[in-house]
């Protein structure tokens, strides 16, 4: 049986998208690359601690390819209109992250059987503490969803 990990990797695999482990910059511990021959998710492994880390960094890259929500880093940072651009491709993987990391009935299964701390519910779907914030702050802002 594949751990959480591997059945993301094996996802990747199966979208012919290349992992290269590469440093990308102190602050950014991953990134997808697409050209018109390539597809690939650089991921820099010094940085990351966990597994459940590594999983949440690596899902939220193959949703960056399964949403289309892809960027010039280049043109970020020189336009308004780039920096919008960013902060609408990195909402809109995010959002797709959760929903299939957590999704929403299974997160409330979990909170109803117990899970009750953002530590127990980081530690069931294995996957990291500001992950689960970010979730519920989806769930219950974005999609008015309850969890009681």
């Amino acid at each position: 049986m594949l751990s959480k990990l591997e059945m993301v990797y094996n996802d990747i695999d199966k979208a012919n998208i290349k992992i290269y482990d590469y440093h990308i910059s102190d602050t950014k511990k991953a990134a997808c690359v697409r050209t018109n021959s390539i597809k690939a998710i650089a991921i820099d492994k010094s940085q990351i601690k966990t597994s459940a880390e590594e999983r949440t960094i690596i899902t939220e890259e193959l949703s960056h390819y399964e949403t289309n929500s892809l960027y010039l880093i280049e043109f970020t940072s020189n336009t308004h209109i780039g920096r919008l651009n960013q902060i609408i491709c990195e909402a809109k993987a995010r959002h797709h992250t959760i929903k299939k990391l957590l999704p929403f009935k299974e997160m409330k299964e979990a909170i109803h059987n117990g899970c009750t701390e953002i530590y127990e519910l980081a530690e069931h779907f294995e996957v990291t503490e500001d992950f689960i914030k970010s979730a519920i702050k989806y769930y219950t802002e974005n999609c008015n969803l309850d969890f009681n």
